[in-house]
């Protein structure tokens, strides 16, 4: 995603951004015997970040995710069915993910 859409999206800071996907980094680097080979790459054809993940989740894994986001209560029904659908289209087949 592009950082100047998700600064306009949230209302934060180009810096606070910035600050957010580097987190990112150092978790995935930090973290990666538990997220596999998952790494960030910005891409400068496209001018935004793609998360490239390698067998992050299974389905049974990702059945589990979305039982949680539905057992929470937190989430409408749109927001949850919009959720799932991306859930569903970004992580089953292990695909890049951007």
């Amino acid at each position: 995603m592009a950082v100047q859409k998700l600064v306009d999206e949230y209302g934060v800071s180009t810096k606070s951004v910035t600050r957010s996907i580097n987190d990112l980094k150092t978790f995935l680097a930090e973290f990666r015997d538990i997220v596999g080979n998952t790494e960030r790459q910005y891409s400068y054809q496209d001018k935004c970040y793609h998360l490239y993940m390698d067998g992050f989740l299974t389905n049974k894994e990702l059945f589990a995710l979305v039982e949680v986001m539905i057992g929470t209560r937190a989430f409408s029904r749109m927001e949850l069915l919009a959720l799932t659908d991306i859930s569903c289209k970004q992580f089953v087949g292990n695909e890049k993910i951007t």
